[in-house]
């Protein structure tokens, strides 16, 4: 098949897709300028109508014979690496290396690829194929991109089918939709000082009997689920104590239902968390 010729021939060409575009810095809300360079080369790769949406989604488009829902291949331009981290990309044979390479370097580089070799051998499908590099799938970005591509008045609400491309594993192809739902919980309180003030109520006391209730909890093994807390903060001094603290806490499954009870559970728990520690302050 003259596709699939065509991308075995240029695979070297993928390859400094993959790198080239990795080296371009896009932390989640911060994908712009590798955005514009993913539009310029799906131009070149014969996409028609490319453009970028309001959230900063970059869609190119592969029109079909009828007029039918569209097939999306997808990949995320965001890394989940913060502007602080400096990106060099090193080979060693086959081998690639470097911040973001294959989380998504590899899925954009692999769209591109799947764009040319159609052209290249003239594939004719009957669906179009929406090619959608879409923003915010890292951190709190919380796949606003894909979101918003589906959406009501979205590009690609209505699809026929949804392809994604995120990283370079080669052994497994999923064919399950996961559901995740990430929270941010926040607690405040007067603060004060450690000593003169003791026994105000703390936030991140608050917290922490959060977080060991929810290390508490039995995940089924089925319906396949998680629970991560992934991050916390707050405060301001060791010798004070804090009038703000968070944590960030990742839910994923792969039953809706679960998902609903893993949230409803969570703001059970924390609100006995915060009246456990108000009830035990003196402020």
């Amino acid at each position: 098949m003259a596709a699939a010729a065509h991308a075995r021939a240029t695979n070297e060409r993928t390859l400094a897709d993959q790198i080239e575009l990795t080296l371009i810095p896009a932390p989640p809300f911060q994908e712009e300028v590798r955005g514009l360079e993913v539009a310029a080369r799906f131009a070149r790769a014969g996409l028609a109508e490319v453009r970028v949406d309001d959230v900063g989604n970059v869609l190119g488009t592969r029109p079909g014979a009828g007029d039918l829902p569209a097939v999306i291949l997808s990949a995320h331009i965001d890394t989940v690496f913060g502007e602080d981290v400096p990106i060099r990309v090193t080979r060693d044979g086959a081998r690639l290396a470097g911040p973001g390479i294959s989380d998504d370097g590899r899925g954009l580089a692999v769209m591109l690829a799947v764009a040319r070799a159609l052209e290249a051998g003239g594939v004719a499908t009957r669906r179009p194929v929406l090619f959608a590099a879409t923003v915010g799938e890292e951190g709190l970005g919380d796949l606003r991109g894909a979101k918003r591509l589906v959406a009501p008045d979205g590009a690609g609400h209505g699809a026929a089918a949804f392809m994604s491309v995120d990283g370079a594993g080669l052994d497994r192809i999923v064919t399950r939709g996961l559901g995740s739902r990430r929270f941010r919980v926040r607690a405040r309180a007067t603060g004060g000082h450690s000593w003169v003030d003791r026994g105000f109520a703390n936030p991140i006391h608050a917290l922490g009997r959060l977080v060991a209730a929810l290390a508490r909890i039995h995940l089924p093994s089925e319906p396949e689920s998680a629970l991560t807390v992934a991050r916390w903060g707050g405060g301001t001094s060791i010798n004070a104590i804090p009038q703000d603290a968070w944590v960030e806490i990742d839910s994923r499954s792969i039953a809706d239902e679960h998902l609903e009870a893993t949230e409803a559970t969570l703001r059970q728990i924390a609100a006995t968390a915060a009246n456990d520690e108000n009830v035990g302050s003196r402020d």
